[in-house]
């Protein structure tokens, strides 16, 4: 065999094409196996991405709960506090008003003690105004009196005759009588 231009020129045109047919297959087996482990790897991924979605839902779906039921704790705390709020407005404003209704009970009794003491004490005035006058009384009837035994001590001092001795009788009956008078 002759090698000469055309011959050379063939067999490397034969060794290029069996070669770009090798290289051909080669890179769609590469292409082929590429495209089935990109397929595969977005199947597992799709699967992944799927697993990976429901848990964030359900993880969405479980905050989603917990939001609804730390609400509805919120607005049952919150209702709780507006009606504890409520009967402790309730309370205070019983309790002031009682407090008021005892301020003014309490005022009234010692506006009433205090009535009871001036009554008392206008008749305590009126009492000893009327001892001082009745003292005043006994002390003129003992000036009285005290004149009259004067008299009768003077007289009897001296002789008395019947005459003399009954008026000293009747002076000393009429003082006994007043003597009666100003004990009882």
């Amino acid at each position: 065999m002759e090698l000469n231009e055309q011959s050379l020129e063939q067999i490397l045109t034969r060794q290029r094409e069996e070669h770009e047919r090798h290289l051909n297959k080669v890179s769609q087996n590469f292409q082929r196996q590429m495209n089935e482990g990109l397929q595969e790897n977005r199947r597992h991924v799709g699967v992944l991405v799927e697993d990976l979605e429901h848990k964030i839902q359900l993880i969405a779906e479980g905050h989603e709960a917990l939001r609804k039921e730390m609400q509805e704790e919120f607005a049952a705390v919150r209702t709780e506090n507006e009606a504890t709020r409520k009967e402790m407005r309730e309370e205070f404003a019983a309790v002031r008003i009682e407090n008021e209704a005892t301020r003014k009970e309490t005022q009234e009794e010692f506006a009433a003690v205090h009535t009871e003491n001036e009554a008392t004490r206008k008749e305590m005035r009126i009492g000893f105004a009327g001892v001082r006058t009745e003292n005043e009384a006994i002390r003129l009837e003992l000036e009285m009196m005290r004149s009259e035994l004067s008299i009768i001590r003077r007289d009897l001092k001296e002789k008395v005759g019947r005459d003399e001795f009954s008026v000293l009788e009747a002076r000393i009956a009429k003082l006994e009588l007043s003597l009666r008078r100003t004990n009882s």
